[in-house]
């Protein structure tokens, strides 16, 4: 067995930013790329964030929401020099940006997705749209090219994989995760087989489901199989990609070791 540590052990392994709801998130070491498991705001590492709260930099404990006009985005000056230290610490951020697409849609019988995933449903709320919240992402990612963001859910923009690789080709400081988004890759196996060979420096292993054996086969199934009509999470099937290992392994740790500057033991 091999032990791994970061190269640092005075800075957390990663940081996590929820644009729109004024809400920012310490991440542990061993929960980077859980990108669902925010845990406590003010825990071990934090204490820059609350010095920078107490000085009115809008990052609230919380999800408590402000009037829009009030709310901090990534791309707010105010934050240059907390996105700043982190290009110095090499400290990767992860950023969540809008959700998926149909969230901004009605939640009528027109929906892509599972009437229990409308809980998560945008449409007619005062929040920036998805093409705004992805604006404010990319801005953020010109204004601090030095700094590691990490995109959880492939960015929510894996049902437009194409678009998204032009993105990673003009933004070499964003990097993705893949959780939750396994009915996006599920449901075009081929192309997004190629798109992860091609951008397989760029995309770590995540998951928002709680660590167990039923989760790891899941997506060990549909990532190293070429089974077919697999069930999923909405209504329609999975198809295994049977990714080699040159894919594999960076995916699973290779990327996420080398982001969080881990150094073998």
């Amino acid at each position: 067995m091999s032990w791994w540590r970061r190269t640092s052990s005075r800075t957390p392994a990663g940081f996590n930013f929820t644009a729109g709801s004024t809400r920012a998130t310490p991440k542990h070491p061993t929960t980077l790329a859980r990108s669902g498991r925010t845990g406590a705001l003010l825990s071990k590492g934090s204490t820059g964030r609350r010095r920078d709260h107490r000085q009115g930099s809008g990052l609230a404990r919380g999800g408590s929401q402000a009037p829009r006009d009030k709310r901090l985005h990534p791309d707010d000056a105010r934050l240059d020099q907390f996105w700043q230290k982190c290009a110095e610490l090499k400290l990767p951020v992860n950023l969540h940006m809008a959700d998926h697409p149909s969230c901004w849609r009605p939640p009528d019988r027109r929906q892509e997705r599972l009437p229990r995933f409308q809980n998560f449903n945008q449409f007619g709320r005062d929040i920036p749209s998805f093409e705004e919240l992805l604006a404010i992402r990319d801005r953020t990612l010109v204004r601090h090219p030095k700094t590691v963001f990490v995109c959880c859910h492939l960015g929510n923009q894996g049902n437009d994989l194409a678009t998204l690789g032009k993105v990673l080709d003009k933004h070499p400081n964003l990097y993705l995760d893949i959780s939750a988004r396994a009915y996006e890759v599920g449901r075009q196996p081929r192309f997004a087989t190629k798109f992860l060979q091609r951008y397989k420096d760029r995309v770590v292993f995540g998951t928002d489901q709680s660590i167990n054996q039923k989760m790891y086969i899941a997506w060990w199934r549909l990532f190293e199989t070429e089974d077919e009509f697999m069930s999923g999470p909405n209504w329609w099937r999975h198809y295994g990609l049977g990714l080699p290992d040159t894919v594999l392994e960076p995916m699973y740790r290779g990327n996420a070791k080398r982001l969080m500057n881990w150094e073998k033991l």
